[in-house]
């Protein structure tokens, strides 16, 4: 079974093109996260992109807290959404 990568690929491009020519497709904020790409996706100057998306960060940093602060920042606190991009340099 041969399979033709060359006219799957541009199948695919040609495919995408068109989704994202439509403004409500291409605007929308699922496509920009299904796509994995930020406004700092295509900035040249910070290499290239290896993996993006949200991180959950729970409050505290590298502090260590003990006893009864340690009890509210695990199960108190809420969880905050942070955008991490991990990059190739």
């Amino acid at each position: 079974l041969q399979v033709d990568y060359a006219g799957e690929k541009a199948r695919l491009e040609s495919w995408l093109q068109a989704v994202l020519h439509i403004p409500v497709n291409r605007n929308h904020h699922e496509t920009a996260e299904f796509l994995e790409v930020s406004r700092f996706s295509f900035i040249n100057e910070l290499g290239g992109k290896y993996a993006e998306g949200f991180v959950k960060k729970r409050p505290g940093g590298t502090r260590v807290f003990i006893g009864w602060k340690n009890f509210c920042v695990r199960h108190c606190l809420m969880w905050s959404k942070r955008w991490l991009i991990l990059k190739v340099l």
